[in-house]
């Protein structure tokens, strides 16, 4: 699986570019991530289905917690032949840039909500099998809606 994710490290070099008024926001501003998912042919539905059943309900705890303010997946309502064109984004609204990069990580939550571990392990890597290719992009969230 070919991967695009921009760690802490690259994060720092990228922000400047990428999200100049993120960059400038206080530390406590939330911070938004585009996850974009290029699939196997054929395979978004399997993708979408892992993913509610698996990762959505650690997000949701994370959201619970406060760590997520908000968060929403898209997709292509007509698919495209076109390669650059991703089969499902998620954006997350993380609290802040610290929540967002920090080492906290979900899956602390799998125990007390799936009961079987091992299955649940074994479906996170059937899902991952499935991407072909991802990105994680810090993007700008702007509304533009009139008032």
């Amino acid at each position: 699986m070919k991967m695009t994710v921009i760690g802490a490290a690259a994060l720092a070099m990228l922000v400047p570019a990428a999200a100049p008024a993120q960059r400038n926001a206080p530390i406590d501003a939330p911070f938004v991530l585009e996850h974009s998912y290029w699939l196997q042919r054929g395979e978004t539905e399997r993708f979408v289905a892992l993913f509610t059943k698996n990762k959505l309900p650690l997000l949701q705890r994370e959201m619970a917690e406060g760590r997520i303010l908000w968060m929403r997946i898209s997709r292509p309502r007509l698919s495209s032949n076109a390669a650059s064109q991703p089969n499902l984004r998620l954006t997350i609204a993380w609290r802040n840039p610290v929540v967002a990069w920090d080492d906290v990580d979900p899956s602390r939550f799998v125990r007390t909500l799936f009961k079987n571990e091992k299955l649940w392990r074994e479906e996170e890597a059937e899902r991952e099998r499935l991407v072909i290719s991802r990105a994680d992009v810090p993007i700008q969230e702007q509304s533009i809606t009139r008032e």
